[in-house]
């Protein structure tokens, strides 16, 4: 029995290396990504922090803030907008399609992102947004008074943004999903905890202070997600 008891042991503290080196993978990844945001977002005059916030708000918890992020670093790295409350608005755009088709918001969101970004009316009309092709894009020419062939790629993404805001009147953040929300509330807390394995005191004392106030708020957000799923923590679990 003592050496089932070895065994089990040693089984078990594999399971923590391994988990505890998972962690840091994905707090890794996180950390990178939120430091291309806010590079990114500081070239095009923007708050990241201001960015994130309202997008966090846009979703209602309906999506990751890694997502989050890298979504806001493709919008910009593809000329769609660095524009806060526009990303915003397609995020509410993204929810409304998404929720009507049975896809989630974060892929939606992606769509989006990504059909205005590379010009693209098919993969938008996959989420029912119909852009009009061509010729839109020759009727919003008249009202600048150019032509269609002298549209810059600035122009034509800004008008495929304003087409899919007006093709959605009235689109607002899909209704808190709890299964969603609790799954977004781990995973968001499962990358804090990776950031502040992978930061340490040898990271600075003020930076592994903050690692820690965030892993906290992080902590906070998962409980209030599960005690809304209807789950009994408890007073002492992440308090």
């Amino acid at each position: 029995s003592s050496m089932l008891g070895l065994l089990a042991g040693g089984a078990a503290v594999v399971a923590i290396g391994q988990t505890v080196r998972e962690l840091q993978v994905l707090g890794i990844q996180s950390a990178n990504t939120a430091a291309s945001f806010r590079e990114m977002a500081s070239d095009a005059g923007e708050s990241s922090a201001d960015m994130l916030t309202k997008l966090r708000a846009a979703s209602r918890g309906m999506i990751t803030d890694t997502d989050l992020m890298l979504n806001a670093n493709r919008s910009m790295m593809l000329g769609v907008t660095s524009n806060a409350d526009e990303m915003a608005r397609l995020l509410e755009v993204a929810a409304t399609r998404g929720r009507a088709l049975g896809r989630s918001t974060a892929d939606a969101f992606t769509d989006i992102v990504t059909g205005i970004g590379r010009m693209s009316p098919l993969i938008l009309d996959n989420l029912g947004i119909v852009t009009g092709g061509e010729r839109a894009f020759e009727e919003y020419a008249k009202t600048i008074n150019k032509t269609a062939a002298e549209l810059s790629d600035a122009e034509r993404k800004q008008f495929l943004v304003n087409k899919v805001i007006s093709e959605t009147p009235g689109a607002a953040a899909a209704a808190t999903d709890s299964v969603a929300s609790l799954a977004v509330a781990w995973a968001n807390y499962r990358a804090q905890l990776g950031q502040a394995l992978g930061a340490g005191p040898g990271g600075g004392l003020a930076k592994w202070l903050q690692e820690q106030a965030d892993l906290q708020q992080f902590g906070n957000a998962f409980t209030k997600a599960v005690r809304d799923f209807g789950i009994d923590l408890g007073e002492q679990v992440l308090a």
